[in-house]
């Protein structure tokens, strides 16, 4: 926790909870690019924050994924793909994949 008065922002790497006057750190795999954010983001899948008040996150590499981690990228690759090869437009889904 930092001491800033009310009138100040917090800075990167730290949150104002709603009407709180302190500024708390962000925490491990949370960070805040931004002054004045009311919370923490999480890092995306295959990046982390391995620090407190964390300002971004880094990669993780590759080996160091879980599988879990590993299908998600690679799906998302897979669909980047897709799209870029469709000129940027999604298909439209089926009533089945409508439903997952």
């Amino acid at each position: 926790m930092n001491g800033f008065s009310e009138c100040d922002l917090c800075p990167p790497g730290t949150y104002q909870p709603g009407v709180s006057d302190a500024c708390y750190d962000c925490t491990y795999h949370t960070y805040s690019d931004t002054w004045g954010a009311r919370m923490c983001k999480l890092c995306p899948v295959g990046k982390s924050a391995s620090t407190l008040a964390a300002q971004s996150c880094y990669d993780i590499p590759h080996e160091e994924l879980s599988d879990y981690e590993k299908d998600i990228l690679a799906r998302r690759e897979t669909t980047a793909r897709r799209l870029e090869a469709q000129g940027g437009e999604e298909e439209p889904k089926t009533r089945a994949e409508q439903s997952i």
